[in-house]
């Protein structure tokens, strides 16, 4: 948590430390697949420092998410690419 605090920038998964990072300040960017229910489970924003890339993809019914615990194709994380993640810390340094 030490380090996450003294970070410029924190890049996660849907995880517990991701969330420790969107609470601590920390810029964050949370990689969601669409197993989840958007808006809910994403990582408190309290000072705008939050950004969540999600993918929308067919399976992701009405945005409440496939809730799989497994999948075999996984399209909504392999449509998420690096250059997404880059334009996000790009735009947040302007």
């Amino acid at each position: 948590i030490g380090i996450i605090k003294n970070a410029n920038a924190f890049i996660g998964l849907d995880s517990g430390l991701t969330h420790i990072s969107a609470i601590l300040g920390v810029k964050t960017i949370a990689i969601y697949s669409g197993t989840t229910r958007v808006g809910n489970w994403e990582p408190i924003n309290l000072n705008n420092n939050v950004r969540v890339i999600r993918k929308e993809v067919p399976c992701n019914y009405n945005g409440d998410g496939c809730f799989k615990s497994f999948c075999e194709d996984n399209i909504c994380m392999k449509l998420i690419k690096p250059e997404d993640v880059l334009n996000i810390l790009e735009a947040n340094h302007e």
